[in-house]
């Protein structure tokens, strides 16, 4: 019951660490990136681990959706670490603006990550029917 938080305390400090590099050199630039490069090492890890274990049977629903859960709680995660840690990433915003900043990360995060945890789980059972 407590193995997505296993993983997304995991992921959530993963995308934390890309957010506090990107600020520490400025690089503003980069934010998309960002949100597409940290979900697809994320989610090619924890749907990579579920396959090779064959908790899953390698189902899509199966894989997708535990992928989900882990994904939300990473995302979760993130905002939280963020929130506290505010001061490091964003020292010279009002605290309403960091909480809609929070808000859009985290909807911008979901909304490309589903899209990558689709496509990664799709190829990932597709393999899986052509290896058997």
């Amino acid at each position: 019951m407590l193995e997505p938080f296993r993983f997304g305390v995991l992921g959530g400090l993963f995308l934390f660490l890309l957010l506090y590099v990107q600020s520490m050199f400025e690089l503003v630039d980069l934010t998309v990136l960002r949100w597409i490069f940290g979900p697809i090492v994320f989610i090619l890890i924890i749907v990579a681990l579920d396959f090779r274990s064959n908790r899953s049977n390698q189902n899509f629903k199966i894989l997708w959706f535990s992928g989900f859960t882990r994904l939300i709680a990473a995302i979760i995660t993130f905002l939280g670490i963020t929130f506290i840690t505010r001061d490091l990433v964003w020292s010279s915003l009002d605290k309403g603006d960091i909480v809609y900043i929070l808000f859009m990360e985290g909807v911008n995060q979901l909304f490309i990550a589903l899209i990558i945890l689709s496509i990664i789980t799709a190829l990932f059972t597709k393999l899986n029917r052509k290896t058997h």
